[in-house]
């Protein structure tokens, strides 16, 4: 299935691109796709998503399915033509 994978400005940098599209199988969780960009785009990407082990997904990722937040990772199954966006918090005042 292939699911559009957009990063915020931060992972986008890692990433070395903003979006991109996976194809994944059937059953791929968004934790499960977050690992796989993660192995896919390097160490330093790795290190802001939390790794590539998905034991250790960072609690500040923030990820949204077709605009909507996802809290449970693992429990988010993907379909096709879904869109996964991860964020990184910003902070500033």
């Amino acid at each position: 299935m292939n699911v559009q994978i957009t990063f915020s400005s931060q992972l986008a940098r890692k990433a070395g691109v903003a979006e991109q599209t996976l194809d994944l199988p059937d059953g791929t969780t968004v934790q499960d796709a977050i690992r796989h960009v993660a192995n896919a785009h390097g160490e330093e990407f790795a290190s802001l998503v939390g790794g590539t082990d998905s034991s250790q997904m960072r609690t500040t990722l923030l990820a949204a399915v077709n605009g909507e937040q996802v809290h449970d990772l693992a429990g988010r199954v993907l379909h096709e033509g879904n869109e996964l966006m991860l964020l990184m918090p910003m902070a500033g005042g």
